[in-house]
């Protein structure tokens, strides 16, 4: 018998992620199970394109699932920043939300 992932698996596997491209299939996989992407799954997935170096994805992901956006997930935005020029201003823009 098969089981199929829930929210928290989905996130455990974003946490594990170690490639840009995992992240998106990951959270393609989950937006076509009954789960949307949370506040954790928004901060595991940029921190996952992070790791991989990729903040141009990291960023876009989080600007896709922002609405839900918590203090966490706001940081590992401002840690894909590729300056700090652009972290500060998501640190600003944080502030307006």
């Amino acid at each position: 018998r098969q089981v199929d992932p829930d929210r928290v698996s989905f996130n455990a596997m974003l946490s594990a992620a170690g490639q840009w491209e995992q992240v998106l299939r990951l959270l393609e996989q989950m937006r076509h199970s009954r789960y949307e992407p949370d506040q954790i799954s928004c901060s595991a997935a940029v921190l996952g394109c992070v790791r991989s170096q990729s903040w141009e994805v990291a960023l876009s992901i989080f600007f896709d699932l922002v609405r839900g956006a918590d203090v966490v997930a706001w940081n590992s935005a401002m840690k894909a920043a590729p300056n700090w020029e652009m972290a500060v201003a998501l640190l600003q823009q944080m502030r307006k939300v």
